[in-house]
Protein backbone atom coordinates (compact mmCIF):
# COMPACT_ATOMS: atom_id res chain seq x y z
CA UNK A 1 0.00 0.00 0.00
CA UNK A 2 1.30 3.19 -0.60
CA UNK A 3 0.44 6.45 1.94
CA UNK A 4 1.25 10.31 1.33
CA UNK A 5 2.68 12.20 3.87
CA UNK A 6 2.81 16.03 3.64
CA UNK A 7 6.39 17.82 4.46
CA UNK A 8 6.82 21.35 6.18
CA UNK A 9 7.37 22.61 2.80
CA UNK A 10 3.49 21.59 1.80
CA UNK A 11 4.36 18.85 -0.95
CA UNK A 12 3.79 15.50 -0.14
CA UNK A 13 6.18 12.50 -0.03
CA UNK A 14 4.84 9.58 -1.18
CA UNK A 15 5.81 6.34 0.73
CA UNK A 16 5.40 2.31 1.26
CA UNK A 17 3.50 0.97 3.36
CA UNK A 18 4.32 -2.76 3.79
CA UNK A 19 2.05 -4.91 5.87
CA UNK A 20 1.79 -8.57 5.68
CA UNK A 21 -1.82 -8.09 7.63
CA UNK A 22 -3.58 -6.43 4.59
CA UNK A 23 -4.84 -8.71 1.81
CA UNK A 24 -6.89 -5.92 -0.22
CA UNK A 25 -7.04 -2.85 1.31
CA UNK A 26 -10.38 -1.57 -0.24
CA UNK A 27 -10.96 2.12 1.31
CA UNK A 28 -9.20 4.35 3.92
CA UNK A 29 -10.01 7.13 6.04
CA UNK A 30 -7.94 9.25 8.49
CA UNK A 31 -8.49 10.31 12.08
CA UNK A 32 -9.94 12.95 12.74
CA UNK A 33 -7.92 14.90 15.08
CA UNK A 34 -5.93 18.16 13.81
CA UNK A 35 -3.28 15.91 13.33
CA UNK A 36 -4.43 13.19 11.59
CA UNK A 37 -2.30 10.97 13.16
CA UNK A 38 -3.90 7.58 12.38
CA UNK A 39 -5.12 6.10 9.20
CA UNK A 40 -8.05 3.40 9.71
CA UNK A 41 -8.09 1.16 6.36
CA UNK A 42 -10.75 -0.88 5.06
CA UNK A 43 -9.56 -4.29 4.40
CA UNK A 44 -12.09 -6.37 2.31
CA UNK A 45 -10.37 -9.68 1.99
CA UNK A 46 -9.90 -10.00 6.01
CA UNK A 47 -12.88 -8.54 6.69
CA UNK A 48 -10.97 -6.18 9.62
CA UNK A 49 -10.02 -2.15 9.92
CA UNK A 50 -6.95 -1.52 10.34
CA UNK A 51 -5.93 1.38 12.22
CA UNK A 52 -2.26 2.62 11.75
CA UNK A 53 -0.12 5.46 12.87
CA UNK A 54 0.71 7.14 10.33
CA UNK A 55 4.31 8.68 11.20
CA UNK A 56 5.37 5.17 10.71
CA UNK A 57 2.72 2.60 9.38
CA UNK A 58 2.71 0.59 12.24
CA UNK A 59 -0.21 -1.22 13.51
CA UNK A 60 -2.17 -0.03 16.75
CA UNK A 61 -4.90 -1.80 16.47
CA UNK A 62 -7.94 -2.79 14.89
CA UNK A 63 -11.22 -4.33 14.89
CA UNK A 64 -14.15 -6.74 13.10
CA UNK A 65 -13.14 -10.34 11.95
CA UNK A 66 -15.62 -12.07 9.87
CA UNK A 67 -19.31 -12.41 10.63
CA UNK A 68 -22.63 -11.38 10.65
CA UNK A 69 -22.94 -10.63 14.52
CA UNK A 70 -22.64 -6.72 14.86
CA UNK A 71 -19.24 -6.02 15.35
CA UNK A 72 -18.25 -8.05 12.93
CA UNK A 73 -17.53 -7.43 8.80
CA UNK A 74 -18.48 -9.36 6.03
CA UNK A 75 -17.18 -7.91 2.88
CA UNK A 76 -16.59 -4.69 4.41
CA UNK A 77 -16.22 -1.69 1.18
CA UNK A 78 -16.31 1.78 2.58
CA UNK A 79 -15.31 3.24 6.01
CA UNK A 80 -15.71 6.90 6.91
CA UNK A 81 -15.26 9.24 10.43
CA UNK A 82 -17.09 11.83 11.82
CA UNK A 83 -15.84 14.83 13.44
CA UNK A 84 -16.77 12.87 16.55
CA UNK A 85 -14.38 9.91 15.94
CA UNK A 86 -17.23 7.78 15.36
CA UNK A 87 -16.40 5.14 12.61
CA UNK A 88 -19.31 3.99 9.87
CA UNK A 89 -18.52 1.07 7.82
CA UNK A 90 -20.28 -0.17 4.83
CA UNK A 91 -20.44 -3.92 3.85
CA UNK A 92 -21.62 -5.28 0.19
CA UNK A 93 -22.43 -9.09 -1.04
CA UNK A 94 -24.30 -10.52 1.48
CA UNK A 95 -23.91 -8.03 4.91
CA UNK A 96 -25.66 -5.16 2.78
CA UNK A 97 -25.47 -3.04 6.02
CA UNK A 98 -23.67 0.11 7.93
CA UNK A 99 -22.38 0.22 11.15
CA UNK A 100 -21.12 2.12 13.56
CA UNK A 101 -18.12 1.37 15.75
CA UNK A 102 -17.27 3.73 18.83
CA UNK A 103 -13.06 4.09 19.24
CA UNK A 104 -12.10 3.75 22.78
CA UNK A 105 -8.58 3.76 24.63
CA UNK A 106 -8.76 0.47 25.59
CA UNK A 107 -10.68 1.16 28.73
CA UNK A 108 -14.38 2.04 28.06
CA UNK A 109 -13.57 5.58 27.89
CA UNK A 110 -14.47 7.62 24.46
CA UNK A 111 -11.50 8.49 22.39
CA UNK A 112 -11.13 12.39 23.04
Amino acid sequence: MRAWQRQDSGLYQRRQVRNQLFRAPYNLTFSQDPQQKYLLVADGTNNMVWILNRKDGAVVGSFGGNGHYAGQLHWIDTIAIDSKGNVYTGEVEDGKRIQKFVLTNGNAQRRP
